[in-house]
């Protein structure tokens, strides 16, 4: 099982990178960015 602690929030990446959450979505949506979907909440 992966471990939570592995995975990076929506809010926290955009920080990260800076740029909103809607342009890190539509960036992985588009397949720009890997995305992996956090087991335990979707």
């Amino acid at each position: 099982m992966t471990k939570l602690t592995n995975y990076v929030k929506t809010a926290d990446a955009a920080e990260i990178l800076g740029v909103s959450q809607n342009t890190l979505r539509k960036w992985a949506e588009a397949g720009k960015i890997p995305m992996r979907r956090n087991p335990a909440n979707g």
